[in-house]
């Protein structure tokens, strides 16, 4: 009986034992939830539970749902939520929707971070030594990720008072997609988007920085105008990265330190000098270059000169394909990090490499560094389609040089209706096309506009053709047309009045325009002295103004909007101070029309020069008093050598900027229509050109100096020829000096990086004509001086 009992006793007994240990499982999940419930405060549990019902509403899609989010994310279906616990927590709001953004306070810097739920512990460690506000985004890959956050939130909550938390939730479809790795882009993207201040240090979860970092960096970008002009201009500023060597590791006796987790905190450096010992005595090392660099060699941004460098807060660096750092940037006006990236490989990397592309310079901080707190674990061999995408991203940048010149422009302005729901200027939103022509509708759309453009990301925008007088006539330009191309805010416009008195073909104007009251003074200067403006387009070119440096003019911006959206063949590019001699819009014309080597010398790249005069009595600054332009050439030198009150335009002051074109000659020539010059440095003169195939004005110079000098090298560069017309003229009005000076910055933007822009289209065009440096490697570094 015993022996046939047995079986049935022992599969009882075993029955039994699967049942207590699923009880006594369920008992520790049920135990673990009711912790949870009896720590977390309301919000907190709020939080979890909206957490929770998204994770589940959201991967109950359906399979046309995870197709198509596998085409964008390749990692399946996801959704990110901003701000839902932490020191910015706000009601559920998905990260995609505007949020409101506090009070900026002057120089402020937030930490962003990415992390899994396994790696939020550091967080702990950061902030002991950050203390200032913190933007985390973690990556949520199961409810189970849910519960364990929560569990070490209610743990540090103390210690997390800065810190904002914002959730990528996804779900892995299977072991294939799961092997693509986190999405790092779309979380540093996160994170970057939910800052509220106007500065971000990029972070990384696994260093922590040096003591007192946070106040000294905001000490730093509110009283070092040098450091804050740098990253306001489109300068990265990297914090360099530090690591225990491998000669330290080695010298370890525990295995656990020899992974990282068992050195003590209080060996780790704390400020720069202690850092500068570790590094001398080969205990520490500067972080590794993993991408495309041979044997993976040390980060030439950091290595010796960080340690050696004593005076100053900064220097510069070349860039270098494969760098990835902690970089200081604005919060705005940054590329943002390409979407395709997935997995621990590439992100990083293409951000600085798209910011290069995009201008940028680079440059290394002297009194902040990150120290690595454990063992760096090797990266895996970089997958083939970690490859493609990278190789995809490369495609996507742009030309080094074209973020230079490209504006967000508003092509459908004439046939655009506006809505009046979209705009909450617009009176009458339903605009029919006839009565989109009148004055008044161009106004209320231009200021329709004007709110959208304020609304939006957009630093600049341009708007073309908003007015255009009446007898513009795009549809039946005459061949060998001309048009004046002028620029100018509108509160001197008045001085448009003289060149359209004096030029009767078309104008192209651009109005730079930095408030709504600005608009409607330029439609009421245009209503005004409409008749006297029937040949006159006018462009608006909008900006806003981020930075001390925006306060001064953009002339190359708006000269660029102004050129860009003439439709004449041929321009002549002037300030709205300068006008030129009377009948010369149908004396140039016919001269190109009917003079064969003016035509071919024009169609052959010659920039053709219009001597420029001005008055030599005391004049108001405000003048537009056109009687002081002589009309002709022959009044013109009769004042300038009898009665004395005309000359060369700044001659005797920067006799650079007019000399080579030979006033002395042009007198006294009765030869042809024209003669030939030599380009020479500084040489900055008005000139008729055709418009096919100038160059773009220069976009980095901004109030006084090198902005329409810089243009004139460009073309010497493009191989432009320079020749001097016979029988016309500009005169500038109105009071002119040359006492201004420019800032210290328009010399490094000159040098720095114009030079070489210049340098890059010398060897395009041939390369024996480099004439800055002669390969890649002294090209960058001799982008900073």
């Amino acid at each position: 009986v015993f022996l046939k009992l047995t079986p049935l006793l022992l599969a009882s007994g075993f029955l039994l034992y699967i049942v207590t240990l699923i009880s006594t499982h369920n008992f520790m999940l049920s135990r673990q939830g009711l912790e949870i419930v009896e720590v977390l405060a309301p919000a907190e549990l709020d939080a979890r539970d909206r957490l929770r019902s998204a994770w589940k509403r959201i991967f109950r899609q359906t399979a046309n749902l995870r197709s198509q989010a596998n085409q964008t994310m390749q990692n399946g279906p996801h959704q990110e939520f901003a701000n839902i616990i932490g020191a910015a927590a706000l009601a559920s709001t998905p990260a995609k929707e505007s949020l409101p953004i506090p009070a900026p306070v002057d120089g402020d810097v937030t930490m962003m971070l990415t992390a899994t739920v396994s790696q939020i512990p550091q967080l702990a460690s950061i902030t002991q030594k950050w203390t200032g506000p913190i933007s985390v985004a973690i990556h949520i890959a199961s409810e189970s990720d849910i519960d364990d956050f929560f569990i070490f939130y209610q743990r540090h909550k103390r210690k997390l008072g800065k810190v904002s938390f914002h959730f990528l939730l996804e779900r892995f479809d299977n072991r294939s997609v799961k092997s693509l790795g986190s999405p790092l882009s779309r979380l540093l993207q996160l994170a970057s988007d939910q800052s509220q201040t106007d500065y971000i240090l990029h972070f990384d979860i696994d260093f922590v920085p040096d003591a007192g970092s946070y106040p000294r960096m905001v000490e730093t970008l509110q009283t070092d105008k040098e450091v804050r002009n740098m990253v306001d201009e489109q300068t990265i500023l990297f914090v360099p990265k530090f690591e225990w060597s491998e000669a330290y590791y080695m010298n370890l006796t525990s295995e656990a330190a020899r992974t990282g987790w068992g050195i003590p905190e209080s060996v780790y450096p704390t400020d720069r000098e202690s850092m500068r010992t570790l590094f001398t005595n080969e205990d520490a090392a500067s972080t590794k270059m993993p991408y495309f660099r041979r044997d993976n060699e040390e980060n030439p941004l950091i290595a010796q000169k960080w340690v050696g460098a004593r005076n100053g807060s900064w220097y510069t660096v070349p860039f270098q394909p494969g760098f990835e750092g902690i970089a200081l940037t604005r919060r705005n006006g940054v590329p943002g990090y390409w979407p395709n990236f997935t997995g621990p490989w590439y992100p990083k990397v293409a951000f600085v490499e798209e910011c290069d592309a995009h201008g940028y310079k680079l440059a290394v901080l002297k009194k902040f560094f990150a120290f690595r707190t454990r063992k760096a674990d090797p990266l895996p061999e970089v997958e083939r389609w970690a490859n493609d995408q990278y190789k995809a991203f490369r495609k996507h940048l742009p030309d080094r040089y074209q973020t230079h010149f490209a504006v967000p422009t508003v092509e459908d302005f004439e046939t655009k209706l506006v809505q009046p729901s979209e705009c909450q200027i617009a009176i009458d939103g339903n605009l029919s096309t006839a009565a989109a022509l009148t004055s008044d509708a161009r106004e209320q759309k231009l200021l329709c506009e004007w709110y959208d453009f304020t609304q939006s990301k957009d630093h600049r925008r341009q708007v073309p053709r908003v007015i255009q007088g009446v007898n513009v006539d795009r549809k039946n330009q005459s061949i060998g047309d001309i048009s004046l191309v002028i620029h100018g805010s509108i509160d001197r416009m008045g001085r448009l009045l003289n060149n359209a008195k004096r030029w009767v073909g078309p104008i192209s104007v651009a109005v730079y325009t930095k408030t709504p009251e600005q608009i409607q003074k330029s439609f009421a200067f245009f209503k005004e002295h409409s008749d006297k403006l029937s040949k006159v387009t006018f462009h608006f070119f909008f900006e806003k103004i981020l930075v001390e440096k925006e306060k001064l003019y953009p002339h190359n911006y708006v000269r660029n909007c102004a050129l860009n959206f003439t439709d004449a063949e041929y321009v002549i590019i002037l300030d709205v101070d300068f006008v030129p001699n009377r009948r010369a819009y149908g004396d140039l014309h016919d001269l190109v029309l009917n003079d064969t080597r003016v035509r071919e010398a024009l169609d052959n790249k010659t920039l053709m020069v219009l001597p420029a005069f001005e008055s030599t009595m005391e004049v108001d600054e405000d003048s537009v008093n056109l009687g002081l332009a002589p009309p002709t050439k022959k009044d013109l030198i009769r004042e300038v050598n009898v009665t004395k009150t005309v000359e060369a335009f700044h001659l005797a002051k920067f006799q650079p900027g007019h000399g080579p074109t030979n006033f002395s000659k042009w007198y006294n020539y009765t030869n042809s229509s024209f003669y030939k010059i030599e380009f020479d440095d500084g040489f900055e003169p008005y000139v008729l050109a055709k418009r096919e195939g100038l160059p773009w004005f220069w976009t980095g110079f901004r109030g006084f100096g090198k902005n329409k000098l810089s243009w004139y090298e460009d073309a010497d560069v493009m191989g432009y020829q320079f020749a001097v017309l016979r029988d016309f003229f500009v005169f500038h009005i109105g009071a002119s000096s040359t006492s201004e000076t420019f800032p210290w910055w328009t010399g490094y933007e000159y040098k720095s990086v114009f030079q070489i822009y210049l340098d890059v289209k010398a060897r395009d065009r041939d390369p024996k004509k480099s004439f800055l440096f002669q390969s890649r490697k002294n090209r960058f570094e001799g982008y900073y001086y």
